[in-house]
């Protein structure tokens, strides 16, 4: 049976929260005005759905709610910050750029289940913790 990542069948996409934590500096849902989609994100607005840190590396799963595209939703991996450094920012682009002001992801992925465990598998492999993980060995 399939996983549709956006529906409610997704065990993924079934542990949302609207809380503080997960809706960074107070975002409600309540507040974004869903009439106004655009195809691209605005960097100012966003849901964090789940994140992942694993030596180096950051894998967050955003949602831009007034983005069309994806329905908004972006896996982004960045190198070298945390969450905590993301998440101070404020703003968060999913685009790639040179500006040093700002984080800029080092690649993005499907916003699928397989999306995710691409790149977790790609975090583990650049960290040489591949076949060091019993739960992710391959071939069992």
């Amino acid at each position: 049976m399939g996983m549709n990542m956006f529906g409610s069948r997704s065990s993924y996409s079934s542990n949302r929260c609207n809380c503080n934590r997960c809706s960074p500096s107070g975002l409600s849902t309540s507040s974004i005005d869903k009439t106004n989609k655009l195809p691209n994100p605005d960097p100012k607005v966003w849901i964090l759905k789940n994140k992942w840190e694993h030596k180096n590396y950051l894998l967050i799963d955003i949602m831009y709610p007034n983005c069309t595209n994806y329905e908004g939703r972006k896996l982004l991996l960045y190198k070298g910050i945390t969450w905590k450094d993301l998440e101070e920012q404020k703003t968060i682009d999913p685009h790639f750029s040179d500006n040093k002001k700002f984080y800029s992801p080092m690649a993005r992925f499907e916003p699928t289940i397989d999306g995710w465990h691409n790149a977790m598998l790609l975090v583990l492999a650049l960290t040489r913790c591949l076949y060091s993980e019993p739960s992710l060995t391959i071939g069992e």
